[in-house]
């Protein structure tokens, strides 16, 4: 988290609807895609941790993408409730007990267990905070 705290103020306003190519994704709809994929994965393993083996869907991230209005949205807003996000999923992720870690469930035709969700959740941002340093030239 500390990176993603480096990187955001580095993000000019006037940079939030930057599209690095055609048919990209903007820095500000980035930015809210990485929290639906957050929000998505503390989900999938709040249900597997508590033991609910009901196969869990997919889901479309560019149709998320073009609903959630992030072009409406400033980046300090934008930087604020990706904070959130963050703590709640950590909060989520500090309740489990040490067998949580191991349950298994299925998400998007996949078996998962709850440890391998928490290292998608981190890699993602992680993942994210690469483009936008290299593709988007942001830098700290």
């Amino acid at each position: 988290m500390l990176e993603i705290k480096e990187l955001i103020p580095n993000i000019h306003a006037s940079k939030a609807s930057f599209a690095y190519a055609p048919g990209k994704w903007t820095v500000a709809q980035s930015l809210q895609h990485v929290m639906d994929a957050e929000r998505i994965f503390a989900y999938r393993a709040l249900r597997i941790a508590r033991g609910d083996k009901t196969p869990l869907p997919g889901w479309e991230e560019n149709a998320y993408a073009a609903n959630a209005m992030a072009s409406q949205r400033t980046i300090a807003d934008l930087a604020e409730e990706l904070y959130a996000v963050r703590r709640a999923t950590t909060l989520l992720f500090c309740s489990f007990t040490d067998d949580c870690w191991e349950r298994t469930g299925n998400a998007n035709g996949r078996d998962i267990d709850v440890l391998t969700i928490a290292y998608l959740v981190v890699g993602h941002m992680r993942h994210h905070i690469n483009i936008f340093r290299q593709r988007y030239e942001i830098q700290p």
